[in-house]
């Protein structure tokens, strides 16, 4: 089965939880952020702990979420930013 993107769009610049769709595995994708804003990325709401997800850059959701996480915090400097969720090369049928 070939895993297909998913988009999720932070509309504020406050911390917005993230859920994964249901059937998605963290260790299955890359997290990016759209476009040239950076995006912070935590798995726990006050942000204490956060990766920083420069534009055009990618990074392992299960990196920063740990095994079975279904929830992520993201947190923008600009509103209207989209998160990339991709699938790891291994899932996208090469």
């Amino acid at each position: 089965m070939i895993l297909e993107p998913v988009n999720q769009a932070i509309v504020t610049t406050a911390a917005t939880a993230v859920t994964l769709p249901a059937g998605i595995d963290c260790e299955d994708y890359l997290v990016q952020a759209e476009g040239a804003v950076a995006v912070k990325i935590s798995n726990v709401e006050a942000l204490t702990t956060y990766y920083t997800i420069k534009a055009n850059a990618q990074i392992s959701l299960n990196e920063i979420l740990g095994p079975g996480a279904q929830v992520f915090w993201a947190l923008s400097v600009t509103s209207d930013t989209t998160l990339q969720l991709l699938p790891l090369p291994r899932h996208r049928g090469n």
